[in-house]
């Protein structure tokens, strides 16, 4: 299968243009994110190449465009930079053949034109094009279609699933994932909505005057409130978190809204149990979070466990009758000795009894249930209820528990990103095997990360980085 490589270090930038050029174009799109990983994979799929896509601002673009133009087969090539940016690179190279130029969120027509010009894909057909695909991720992050939507049954056939202005329902969209669908279509006179809609959440990410924009959803704000949301977002800018692993929350944090207002007598549960401005409600938004962020940097990322970490977080203190009763990690600390002892006993039933609430809840995995009973284990075997050491700790529970202990830091450290990689290296001297080893390496890595800002984008399946 012939493909379109994409050079982009800035993973919003590639997802936007890999959207706009996947509804138009059935190839296989791969990308790396410096020029030598760029030239490596060019001398590797040299045969199989239809276009290249480069950002002018990548280090040493100017290498690659010259490397790929002087090629005894030149392979065409397409620049994209801002509007600030395209004069200097008009001017770096000398105008050719194969060589063309795209300023960032011009519309997709005038792009869609440039590719047919440059790779002959008009004899394909591609003008006459009824349909573009948009992927199944996108409609995660919006809550009504502004278009109507359709399902591809073959070559020439579609149905449509959503009509324009329908409510998106995360579980139909869940069926088509499991069924292995990745796309969606849209009518081509509508792709444009789709572009816009892309454009709108990108744009901030060149400001810095943009702060984190958590998700909103009605749901949401009768839970944890406006001025909640808003300090956890301030909480996320200062302390540095992965750009993507916040936007796979937010979607994760809306569709599990969703997923609980069906239910009410369980979501009345959560909106009594952490409502309010109070440490439960914070700690716990601010947990399905830091918890994502760490899955980000491991091998079990996907779209599934960031929904499981994010019920687990809502619902791991949801039977902890005292908001400030959630600060109390061990029985050796003051705050659970000054407790009664009728109360001593209710706190350290309360995993199992969230964990039995939860399993209430149509739909959740088994898992979500599994890490709420296990989130005061410890790694020594010294937590509660059942003792039991990092030997039998699952590794999302082992992850989770590291997140929450982590989260737990983060007000003592005074939201300094260095104090706080200084608190996770102290946790690495302490859990040195097993699942929890794993997560304090991840939790590093992902503390290491600059300041995320607004993300709009997930990786697909056909995407796939350079090693």
């Amino acid at each position: 299968m012939s493909k379109i490589i994409l050079i982009y270090k800035n993973e919003e930038l590639l997802d936007y243009f890999r959207t706009i050029l996947s509804a138009q174009f059935d190839e296989e799109y791969v990308w790396a994110s410096t020029i030598n990983e760029g030239l490596t994979l060019l001398n590797q799929e040299n045969n199989n190449i239809n276009l290249i896509l480069i950002d002018f601002k990548i280090n040493q673009s100017d290498k690659a465009i010259g490397a790929i133009i002087k090629r005894e087969k030149a392979i065409p090539t397409i620049v994209t930079a801002n509007s600030e940016d395209m004069e200097q690179a008009k001017k770096a190279f000398k105008s050719q053949t194969l060589l063309d130029y795209f300023c960032t969120y011009e519309s997709s027509e005038l792009l869609w034109k440039k590719v047919d010009r440059m790779i002959g894909l008009s004899k394909r057909g591609q003008k006459e094009k009824k349909f573009c695909r948009v992927n199944l991720n996108f409609f995660y992050s919006t809550k009504e279609v502004f278009c109507d939507v359709y399902l591809r049954i073959n070559d020439d056939k579609y149905i449509k699933v959503f009509n324009r202005y329908d409510e998106v329902d995360f579980m139909d969209l869940k069926k088509y994932d499991k069924r292995n669908i990745k796309y969606l279509f849209v009518r081509e006179r509508d792709f444009n909505l789709i572009t816009k809609k892309l454009v709108e959440s990108l744009r901030p990410l060149n400001s810095d005057e943009h702060a984190l924009e958590l998700v909103q959803n009605d749901n949401l704000n009768m839970v944890f409130s406006i001025q909640l949301q808003e300090t956890v977002s301030e909480t996320i800018q200062k302390i540095g978190l992965n750009a993507e692993a916040v936007e796979m929350t937010s979607i994760a944090v809306n569709s599990t809204m969703s997923l609980i207002s069906k239910d009410k007598g369980i979501y009345d549960i959560l909106k009594n149990s952490i409502k309010g401005e109070n440490y439960a409600s914070e700690h716990s938004f601010l947990l399905s979070y830091i918890s994502n962020a760490i899955l980000k940097e491991t091998e079990l990322y996907n779209e599934d466990n960031v929904m499981i970490l994010t019920l687990a977080a809502f619902f791991h203190d949801v039977t902890v009758e005292g908001p400030e009763d959630a600060k109390i990690q061990s029985q050796t600390e003051y705050r659970f000795k000054k407790l009664g002892i009728s109360e001593q006993e209710e706190y350290l039933r309360h995993p199992m009894k969230a964990a039995e609430l939860v399993d209430q809840i149509e739909g959740v995995p088994q898992q979500v249930i599994t890490i709420i009973e296990n989130h005061h284990e410890r790694y020594d075997g010294t937590g509660f209820p059942q003792g039991i050491d990092y030997k039998r700790i699952s590794p999302l529970s082992a992850l989770f528990n590291v997140a929450h202990e982590i989260c737990l830091y983060i007000y003592d450290s005074g939201q300094n990103p260095e104090n706080i990689k200084s608190i996770i290296r102290s946790m690495q001297g302490e859990y040195t095997q097993g699942n929890y080893k794993v997560a304090t390496e991840a939790a590093l890595v992902a503390f290491s990360r600059n300041t995320p800002k607004v993300a709009n984008s997930s990786t697909s399946d056909d995407v796939k980085k350079v090693s």
